[in-house]
C-alpha cells in the first residue's frame, strides 16, 4: 500500500501503464485506447509534480538546517564568501537550469500535432511519427574539436554522450 504522494503517483502509472497493456492484448483501438494513453500522461505528470514536491520539500529542510547551523559560510567560485544558503540556491537554480534543458530535448522526439512518436495521433493517422525534422542519425552541428552533435534515437535523448558521434575531428577549409 503506497504510503507517500510519490508512491502514490507511481502505482498510478504502473496501473494506466498495465490498462494499456490489456488493451493491446484484448486489440482495443480508437477512442478506447487514446483514453488510455490520456490517462497515462495524466499519471506520469501528477507523478513528475509529486516528486517535484518532494524535492522542494527536501530543498526547504536543508535550507532551514542550513541556517541554524553554524557553520555558515563557505568560498564561492568567485571567491567570495557565501553562506549555505546561497550554495544551495546557486546549485537549485543550476539544476532548475538543467531540468529546462532536458524538457526541450523531451520534446524534440514530437510530431508537430505534440505528440511523441508511437503515441496514438489522430492527425498522423494512427502512431506518432515523432520528429520528421530531426530524424535520428541527423548530424546538427558540431563541437568545439569538430566532432559532429547526432540526434539519438527518442529512448538516449537525455544521455549527452549519445549526442556525440565519435569521429575524426572536421576538416578545416583553408
Amino acid at each position: 500500500m503506497p504510503s507517500n504522494p510519490v508512491d502514490e503517483a507511481r502505482q498510478s502509472v504502473i496501473s494506466a501503464a498495465a490498462d494499456i497493456a490489456v488493451a493491446c492484448l484484448n486489440g482495443q483501438r480508437g477512442e478506447r485506447h487514446e483514453a488510455e494513453y490520456q490517462r497515462l500522461r495524466a499519471a506520469l505528470d501528477a507523478y513528475a509534480e509529486a516528486i517535484r514536491q518532494e524535492e522542494r520539500s527536501r530543498y526547504e529542510g536543508l535550507l532551514a538546517a542550513a541556517d541554524e547551523s553554524d557553520q555558515s559560510v563557505v568560498i564561492g567560485e568567485d571567491l567570495r564568501r557565501l553562506s549555505w544558503r546561497e550554495v544551495a540556491e546557486r546549485a537549485r537554480a543550476e539544476a532548475l537550469r538543467a531540468n529546462a534543458y532536458l524538457s526541450v530535448l523531451s520534446d524534440l522526439s514530437r510530431c508537430e500535432h505534440g505528440r511523441h512518436l508511437g503515441d496514438i495521433c489522430s492527425s498522423c493517422g494512427g502512431p506518432s511519427i515523432g520528429n520528421a525534422i530531426l530524424p535520428a542519425g541527423m548530424v546538427i552541428g558540431h563541437d568545439i574539436s569538430g566532432r559532429p552533435i547526432t540526434v539519438p534515437a527518442t529512448a538516449q535523448f537525455a544521455s549527452a554522450d549519445e549526442w556525440r558521434t565519435p569521429s575524426a575531428p572536421a576538416e578545416k577549409e583553408g
